[in-house]
């Protein structure tokens, strides 16, 4: 693979290789939240296409009601790894009572089958309407959102990052799930960092 720390490919953290300790007096993740709901607008009819950060290979199409994916899938590794630092801050402020509710976050890998370029991406699901005491309650109703509610697709772009966001309501609750489109990944990244990056990126929105 390329060493792509010195190339400009599109969505690249490749400056994220320092760790950063996230200290959760150093931001509002309340607001951070709130903003990334807000920022987001609904995909148009004729969609959002998803490319590789690299080579731009087509890996999936968002419309407003559904997702297409390409011949290439979108992650192809296991997204069960969870952002460890991030949901440990999160749960500081619940126990704090300075945030509403359990967030959760996973962090996903995948490669490229055009380029063989690794990339990844940030998942959080946010509740909205509801409040969860642990990230497990928060798992199931939305693992029964997905399979039993309906659904909305959105988009959001910025210089260094794009956002999709699925918004379901089930049982007249609403949960949002928000991912990263997939950004250029090498072992080096700090996971710390890029949330930091997109935590900035989000605040700084009116």
């Amino acid at each position: 693979m390329e060493d792509f720390i010195s190339r400009n490919y599109k969505y690249d953290f490749s400056m994220c290789n320092e760790p950063i300790e996230l200290v959760a007096d150093d931001y509002d993740l309340s607001e951070f939240f709130e903003r990334l709901v807000g920022i987001l607008e609904p995909v148009s009819n004729e969609g959002e296409r998803i490319e590789c950060p690299y080579c731009g290979a087509p890996l999936m199409v968002v419309y407003p009601d559904r997702v297409e994916e390409t011949e290439q899938e979108v992650y192809l590794g296991e997204d069960d790894e969870p952002f460890v630092d991030l949901i440990e801050m999160v749960e500081e402020l619940v126990k704090e009572k300075k945030f509403r509710t359990v967030i959760d976050d996973t962090q996903m890998y995948g490669e490229c089958r055009k380029c063989g370029n690794t990339y990844a991406a940030l998942k959080f699901a946010v509740p909205t309407t509801t409040n969860f005491e642990s990230v497990e309650e928060l798992r199931s109703f939305l693992n029964s959102a997905k399979s039993e509610g309906d659904r909305e697709y959105y988009f959001r772009e910025f210089s260094d990052v794009a956002f999709i966001g699925t918004r379901y309501i089930y049982n007249e609750e609403e949960i949002w799930e928000i991912e990263t489109v997939p950004f250029a990944y090498d072992e080096a990244i700090e996971f710390t960092c890029v949330f930091k990056k997109l935590y900035d990126i989000v605040m700084a929105e009116e």
